[in-house]
């Protein structure tokens, strides 16, 4: 789910109609490491505001020193990955189709960039670098240690 410019309050009722919708709690909601952060023109940060709105669920996932650790981490990740078909819906927006979060994963790419003495490649910010970062910000919260994996129902298995 991606949106712009809504409230905290609208970020909140998504994730309990979710809770609703698949009836279990969400655990934990990860913030990248600016949920902390005070925008310019706000007192409040994203975490504050959801706290507000009744969200007491957050963890900011600790900035990560070097993106590539994080995009790397999250490759490996989808390697290993199964997506529900939702996320390869089409979803359409006042008459425009927009990318879906598996078109976001396989479109998030990189430029060029001539860094003074180094020539770099860095992540282009557009309308796939959202998802895609957002999905590295879950990467980097398990590199942490910060998922709780939940094993209720199921059975240990058996490593060889």
């Amino acid at each position: 789910y991606e949106t712009n410019r809504e409230t905290a309050a609208h970020y909140a009722d998504k994730l309990r109609e979710w809770e609703s919708l698949y009836r279990r709690k969400i655990a934990t909601v990860f913030l990248p490491h600016d949920g902390e952060t005070k925008e310019r023109w706000n007192t409040h940060t994203p975490a504050s505001d959801l706290y507000q709105a009744g969200i007491h669920n957050t963890v900011i996932v600790p900035k990560t020193r070097d993106i590539w650790i994080g995009i790397n981490k999250l490759r490996g990740i989808i390697l290993r990955s199964w997506f529900h078909s939702v996320c390869d819906r089409e979803i359409k927006e006042n008459d425009d189709y927009l990318p879906n979060g598996v078109q976001c994963l396989e479109g998030y790419h990189t430029k060029t960039v001539d860094a003074g003495q180094a020539i770099v490649n860095k992540p282009v910010h557009d309308e796939f670098s959202h998802t895609a970062d957002a999905a590295r910000t879950f990467a980097e919260a398990k590199m942490h240690g910060l998922l709780n994996v939940h094993t209720e129902g199921r059975k240990p298995r058996n490593r060889r």
